[in-house]
């Protein structure tokens, strides 16, 4: 199959970005000239957009992309955000304020279309989910009335996790998609999305987008937010490093993250279809 009759969808962390949260300059190269070729180079990741170009630096991201787990889709090359979905803030805030109030040394981040904005003390703020949620602000409860948020991620010390999980649950059961995470170092977290949110849900809405009509859908990722991404793509592939679930439900599985999965996809899995 021919770059100009694809799109490719990757994810961001254990699958385009090395162990070091680096794009290789194989990834970059082969990425540029898919591009050049006429395919369509997107991103499916949880992150926010301010916070994926921190990494993602000056890498050309010609399609629209889905971010925050596909709480949004966003195009960054007009910074325009579609396919939106807000939390309802008339259940989440009374929810919040009670975990805060019963679950010691929570963190409680809000992705806003701007920015990540912790509704927690910075003193208290983990220095590992601070640096990887970065840019940030942090403020009160009350200088975010009226603005919406997509997602909010939650993240109590180890002790407290179970007990954070249940509160959740009891407070408002069914109303959340609540996902559970894993960071390079080891952290457990949970993020809250609007029901029906998924990056999976979101592929299917983009379907319809006009830059991609008539295209073959590759997407590739590592972890349980990538299943029903790689379900419901034309070609679903796992990277070599990927959750034993997520290999077995892919059509194809690449290298490792650490051994240039995206170059290995556009120059090899991508011709051969």
């Amino acid at each position: 199959m021919k770059a100009n009759e694809t799109v490719l969808f990757s994810d961001l962390d254990g699958t385009l970005f090395n162990s070091k949260v680096e794009v290789s300059p194989e990834n970059r190269a082969a990425i540029e000239r898919y591009i050049a070729e006429g395919g369509y180079f997107a991103i499916s990741t949880g992150r926010l957009p301010s916070n994926a170009l921190t990494y993602l630096k000056d890498l050309p991201v010609n399609g629209p992309s889905i971010v925050l787990n596909g709480g949004a889709c966003y195009n960054f090359a007009s910074g325009v955000f579609s396919h939106t979905h807000f939390l309802d803030r008339s259940v989440t805030d009374p929810i919040f304020k009670h975990l805060i109030a019963s679950v010691p040394r929570l963190d409680v981040q809000i992705c806003t279309p701007e920015c990540i904005i912790y509704l927690t003390p910075e003193e208290t703020a983990h220095p590992v989910m601070l640096d990887l949620h970065r840019p940030c602000r942090f403020v009160s409860w009350e200088d975010t009335e009226g603005l919406g948020f997509f997602k909010a991620l939650l993240l109590a010390p180890a002790p407290c996790h179970q007990m954070m999980k249940k509160l959740l649950e009891s407070l408002a059961p069914g109303r959340f998609e609540v996902l559970e995470c894993s960071t390079g170092a080891g952290l457990i977290y949970c993020e809250v999305m609007p029901l029906g949110v998924s990056k999976g849900n979101a592929l299917d809405l983009m379907r319809n987008d006009p830059e991609y009509a008539g295209r073959t859908f590759f997407t590739v990722g590592d972890y349980w937010n990538d299943y029903d991404l790689i379900t419901k793509a034309d070609v679903g592939i796992a990277v070599a490093n990927a959750l034993p679930e997520i290999k077995s439900i892919a059509k194809r599985v690449t290298v490792s993250n650490d051994e240039h999965a995206i170059a290995d996809i556009i120059q090899n899995i991508i011709p051969s279809v």
